[in-house]
């Protein structure tokens, strides 16, 4: 068995098995969608709490495996996405904080979506994967990772135009602009989030022929 096969193997049995049998990898290769939240905690329908109303992502854990005794592997974004995306601990890394790039570290690592799409998949990133913010292009190569994806899309949607005028909350010294607490105008159609939601499906759809990640 392949490198990639075993991992695979590793990955379906242990995390992604929805039903379809995965004994002969290297016959088929399954679509693999992988979503990546910030910041979830379990307040949802799936672990019994009322107060939230998650019909989407209960279906999914009716459908899969619910974890019921999961650790996030460390409590700040970049660490904890180039952790479960290259399967090394943060402490190994070396990457404890949000301003280092995964790459400007380790420039030749392969990260999960660089293995599939080194084995024949079409990898799509959409949204924040790795890390970074929105400022300017030039930081999408931080948010990005051009060796793991053949396609990558992000939006700023409203949040330039709402800039600071959020109602923002004080940490240490000052406002975090990511922390505003305001509704912007628009449906979500004209939001971040409804943008790239869209544009995934597109996707999705565009590529539903071929294995993808």
């Amino acid at each position: 068995m392949t490198l990639f096969a075993m991992i695979l193997n590793r990955i379906f049995l242990h995390l992604l098995f929805f039903g379809f049998a995965i004994s002969t990898l290297g016959a088929a290769k399954p679509n693999v969608l992988f979503i990546v939240i910030d910041d979830l905690r379990p307040e949802l329908g799936a672990y019994d709490t009322e107060a939230m109303l998650t019909p989407n992502i209960d279906r999914l854990a009716k459908k899969g495996i619910r974890f019921n005794n999961a650790f996030c592997q460390y409590p700040v974004c970049n660490p904890s996405r180039s952790s479960f995306l290259t399967g090394l601990r943060p402490d190994e890394l070396g990457i404890l904080e949000n301003k280092t790039p995964l790459r400007e570290k380790w420039p030749n690592i392969v990260t999960l979506p660089q293995l599939f799409r080194q084995n024949g998949y079409f990898t799509a990133g959409l949204g924040k994967l790795f890390h970074a913010g929105l400022d300017n292009q030039g930081k999408w190569t931080f948010f990005r990772d051009d060796a793991s994806f053949d396609y990558f899309y992000t939006a700023r949607g409203k949040t330039p135009e709402i800039g600071k005028k959020g109602i923002g909350r004080k940490l240490g010294d000052g406002t975090v602009g990511w922390c505003h607490w305001l509704a912007a105008e628009g449906g979500d159609e004209a939001q971040q989030d409804g943008m790239i939601a869209a544009e995934a499906a597109r996707v999705l759809e565009e590529h539903h022929d071929e294995p993808f990640f």
